[in-house]
């Protein structure tokens, strides 16, 4: 069983906006560091990082998630040189607080429990 018990893509896309939009709300140094097509990008990248994490969760692996997530730390150093890579580090950790908080409000408990233990 899928850990996005979504019925469709859309419910997806919505949920892959309440993270993005819960990120530039906390964050205004983000806000001004990000411009349109940044913010395009990360909301793509939302979307690869659900879709992740169901796969790692479907093969009950966290080092598919570890890797990927390091993978994408690297991907950011790489592609915004112009972020410092602590700030970097705080977007991606950020991120995945975003990422659990809106999980636990849009799935069930015990769907919550399985897929914050591959975000903590």
């Amino acid at each position: 069983m899928s850990l996005l018990i979504l019925d469709s893509s859309y419910e997806i896309v919505l949920l892959a906006q309440k993270i993005f939009d819960m990120q530039f709300e906390q964050d205004s140094q983000m806000r001004r560091e990000y411009d349109e097509y940044r913010k395009r990008l990360m909301l793509r990248d939302i979307l690869y990082n659900l879709a992740c994490l169901n796969v790692a969760i479907d093969y009950d692996s966290a080092e598919i998630f570890n890797d990927y997530a390091l993978w994408i730390y690297k991907l950011i150093d790489a592609r915004m040189s112009d972020i410092q890579k602590n700030r970097a580090k705080e977007h991606m950790v950020d991120h995945y607080k975003y990422i659990s908080k809106a999980l636990k409000e849009t799935t069930t408990a015990a769907d919550f429990a399985v897929a914050e233990r591959f975000l903590n």
